[in-house]
């Protein structure tokens, strides 16, 4: 599983994250920036705030916690 709780990159670096998990679009992007403030705050996000959004279904839930950002970023 993932941790992104120490996500230290900028926003910019989160976005590209986001964008480059499978099942996570735009309006997914936006809705999760919505909630959490920010794209770095959403992949900060406990899995169990990740469960609460509306929407989000259980399989993006699970290509975010299994995406490797660190070597996406390299």
């Amino acid at each position: 599983m993932r941790s992104f709780t120490s996500f230290k990159h900028t926003e910019r670096d989160a976005l590209l994250v986001l964008n480059a998990v499978n099942g996570f679009g735009i309006r997914r992007i936006r809705q999760l920036t919505a909630r959490f403030g920010s794209a770095a705050e959403a992949l900060r996000a406990p899995v169990d705030e990740l469960v609460q959004v509306k929407g989000l279904p259980q399989a993006a839930r699970i290509n975010l916690q299994t995406f490797s950002a660190e070597d996406f970023l390299e």
